[in-house]
C-alpha cells in the first residue's frame, strides 16, 4: 500500500479588501488518487486559523486541488471572515416591506359626483354592493417587521422550551415596551432554529435562534388628552386620538392586532325641494319627498383575536 502524506504548507498570502482573506498553499505526495490526497488535506488542515491580533479565519468548504506530477498534487486552501457567536449575542434585523390590506372605511371623501338626487349615499363606506354591503378594497399598506438572532447554550434548547415557543407563535406583547415598540404593537410570528450546532471559539456548544416579529399601529382613545389639548390649544385642530369612525358618538380605541368590527344599516332620509335660482320654493302640498339612501355605520367594536404574552419569557431581552 503506497504511504502519502502532506507536506508542510509552502506559502500564505493575506489580502485586505472589505474583509480579511488568507490563502494558504500546500503539496500533497506519494498518491495518485486525488480523492485520498483531497482527503489527506482536509485532514491535515485546521479548520480554523487565529492570530491572537487579529480574527477568526474559517477554512473554505472545498479547497482547491490539481495535480502538478506523479504522486504529485498542489492544492490552495482559503480562509475568510466568520462571524463566531457568543453565548447571548444579539442580532437584530427588520424592514418595512409594502404589504396589502382590505379597508371598508375611507379616511375621507375628496369628491364625489351622482346622476341623479335617489342615488344611494354610503358615507364613507367602501365598495357597497346590491345588499348594501361594504365589500371594501384591497390597498397598499406598509408592512413592518424585525427579526432577533440570538445564540443560547444547546442545553437551554430542550424540548420543553421548543414546545414553549410553538404554542406561543402569533401572541403579542402586553406588558412594555419591548426593542422600542409600545405595547400591543408587537406579534410574535415565528422562531426558526438551524438544526445545527454552532461552536464558539470556547468551545460551547451554541444553537441558533431567529425570532420574527411583525409590528402594527395602536390607536387608543384619550378623552383626557383631547380635552386638555383642546382646553391649551382653543385655536388648534383636534388631538385626533383613537380610531375616527363616521356616525359614532367617540372615536374608538383599538390596538394594534385587535380586529375592528363595525357593523353598518341603510338609513332612508326624506328631503323637501330646495329653492329655485330665484328663492322661491315650490308648493309641498301634493309633494313627495325625495327619499335618500345612506348607508352608515351604527356600531363599531374592537375585538380581542390574539393571546397576549410577556416576551421577557423568551428569554432574549425587551430591548
Amino acid at each position: 500500500m503506497p504511504v502519502w502524506e502532506v507536506l508542510e504548507e509552502t506559502g500564505r498570502r493575506l489580502s485586505i479588501d472589505r474583509s480579511p482573506k488568507l490563502e494558504t498553499t500546500w503539496r500533497i505526495t506519494h498518491t495518485e488518487d486525488e480523492v485520498l490526497a483531497l482527503s489527506r488535506l482536509i485532514e491535515k488542515t485546521p479548520d480554523v486559523l487565529n492570530d491572537t491580533s487579529g480574527p477568526f479565519l474559517l477554512r473554505s468548504a472545498i479547497p482547491d486541488l490539481h495535480e502538478i506530477g506523479p504522486e504529485l498534487w498542489e492544492a490552495r486552501v482559503i480562509y475568510g471572515v466568520t462571524p463566531f457567536p457568543q453565548d447571548g449575542e444579539i442580532i437584530l434585523s427588520g424592514g418595512t416591506t409594502n404589504g396589502r390590506q382590505t379597508v371598508t372605511q375611507a379616511l375621507d371623501i375628496y369628491d364625489a359626483v351622482a346622476i341623479e338626487k335617489s342615488s344611494p349615499v354610503w358615507d364613507l363606506s367602501i365598495g357597497v354592493d346590491a345588499q348594501g354591503n361594504a365589500q371594501g378594497v384591497e390597498i397598499p399598506m406598509p408592512s413592518p417587521h424585525f427579526s432577533i438572532e440570538v445564540w443560547i447554550d444547546l442545553d437551554a434548547f430542550s424540548y420543553s422550551y421548543q414546545h414553549f415557543l410553538e404554542v406561543n407563535s402569533g401572541r403579542v406583547f402586553n406588558s412594555d415596551t419591548f426593542f422600542g415598540r409600545d405595547p400591543w404593537t408587537t406579534r410574535f410570528v415565528d422562531c426558526t432554529y438551524s438544526g445545527r450546532k454552532e461552536f464558539n471559539p470556547d468551545g460551547e456548544e451554541l444553537m441558533r435562534l431567529k425570532f420574527n416579529f411583525e409590528v402594527g399601529e395602536n390607536f387608543l382613545y384619550d378623552p383626557d388628552a383631547e380635552d386638555e389639548h383642546a382646553a391649551n390649544n382653543p385655536n388648534d385642530p383636534p388631538l385626533l386620538t383613537g380610531l375616527r369612525i363616521p356616525g359614532m358618538a367617540r372615536p374608538l380605541s383599538k390596538r394594534a392586532w385587535d380586529h375592528l368590527d363595525v357593523r353598518e344599516e341603510t338609513i332612508v332620509l326624506e328631503s323637501e325641494p330646495p329653492p329655485d335660482d330665484k328663492g322661491r320654493v315650490e308648493d309641498t302640498t301634493n309633494h313627495v319627498p325625495t327619499k335618500w339612501k345612506v348607508r352608515r355605520p351604527v356600531m363599531a367594536r374592537s375585538m380581542v383575536v390574539l393571546r397576549e404574552l410577556d416576551f421577557a419569557l423568551f428569554g432574549i431581552g425587551t430591548g
